[in-house]
């Protein structure tokens, strides 16, 4: 099997900026509950971010607020203190994070929020937790799989190992 040109191949990205699956904007200072609730759902976010406080708040944690009568509450109340990683950060140093723990790893680029990763990620694949192997196979067709499989396979009955590479 040979490279065809000019091929777009699926990608996946292994740093930190591909595994984001919380969008977020800036939470604002003074916000309550319910302004904060009403933004999320306006910019259609997850989260508030306060990196310089290496902070989250939560759609979770503003709806059960919510739902609990304490929609005067300020937003930052509920702010969780998750940690922060740079986007070109590798996908083990979020996983790492998650694992021991983390809400949520907020995903920077510069001093910018990009981005967070939520528990979710981990909590879907417990096993394999952000596995690229998972993506991977969330990407390719059955076929391409059941080849690269077999050639797996091959590769360990000769003794040998066999690596995916690709790329553009």
């Amino acid at each position: 099997m040979t490279a065809r040109r000019a091929h777009v191949y699926p990608q996946v990205d292994a740093r930190a900026a591909g595994l984001i699956d919380l969008r977020v904007a800036p939470c604002p200072e003074r916000a309550t509950v319910a302004e904060a609730l009403t933004l999320l759902r306006k910019r259609n976010v997850q989260a508030l971010a306060r990196p310089a406080r290496k902070g989250l708040v939560l759609l979770e944690d503003l709806t059960r607020a919510g739902a609990l009568g304490l929609e005067a509450l300020p937003a930052v109340a509920l702010e969780r203190t998750v940690p922060v990683v740079t986007a070109r950060e590798g996908e083990v140093a979020v996983r790492r994070r998650l694992l021991a723990g983390a809400a949520a790893v907020l995903v920077l680029d510069r001093l910018a929020p990009l981005g967070a990763v939520g528990r979710a990620a981990v909590r879907d694949a417990p096993g394999a937790g952000l596995s690229l192997a998972a993506r991977l196979r969330a990407r390719l067709p059955a076929d391409a799989l059941a080849l690269l499989v077999e050639l797996g396979r091959l590769a360990g009955a000769a003794g040998a190992r066999a690596f995916a590479v690709g790329g553009v």
